[in-house]
């Protein structure tokens, strides 16, 4: 018997496609290191409705701590932070933990992209992004927080019933 995927919102007459996040026995936690109240609430929203949760914090001083505590499945980080630059927020997380780090960042210099690069992050977003490219990101760097449930396929007989190693075609087993 197989679980039905958890119920999200979708815009009006329109269905959100079903992905395997879906039958994760638990949601997977994001990390949101963001200091833009908008961009958050956007990105937030975003990504609860794809059965994720976003834990976010408006300044990169408490996200290391707060990674090693929570132990997220995925940080999107900011790079312009108003307490610190977001270089040595990654490199302090990188510090306490291996959690895939994707900057998020309306910063488009090279060589601080490089920086953060360098200091641990796995990818790079640049702000203003379509959602389909954030979606991208989080498909490629979100780990599955736990195996997926067992998908039972119809048919005449279950594998439990067939010998280990045979093969079927209808009823028939083929040697």
């Amino acid at each position: 018997m197989g679980q039905k995927p958890r119920p999200t919102t979708a815009p009006p007459g329109r269905a959100r496609p079903v992905c395997l996040r879906d039958y994760w026995a638990s949601p997977a936690r994001v990390l949101l290191v963001e200091d833009d109240p908008a961009t958050a609430e956007m990105i937030s929203i975003v990504l609860a409705g794809q059965s994720l949760i976003v834990d976010h914090l408006a300044a990169g001083a408490q996200a290391a701590a707060y990674a090693q505590r929570h132990r997220p499945g995925l940080i999107l980080l900011d790079l312009m932070l108003t307490d610190l630059h977001g270089v040595a927020v990654c490199r302090a997380l990188r510090a306490v933990c291996a959690t895939p780090i994707v900057i998020v960042s309306a910063s488009r210099e090279e060589p601080v992209i490089a920086a953060a690069m360098a200091a641990g992050a796995h990818g790079y977003l640049p702000k203003p992004f379509a959602v389909h490219d954030l979606l991208a990101h989080v498909d490629t760097h979100l780990p599955p927080t736990s195996a997926p449930l067992p998908i039972t396929l119809p048919g005449p007989q279950s594998a439990a019933s067939s010998p280990v190693g045979a093969v079927t075609a209808g009823q028939r087993a083929v040697r």
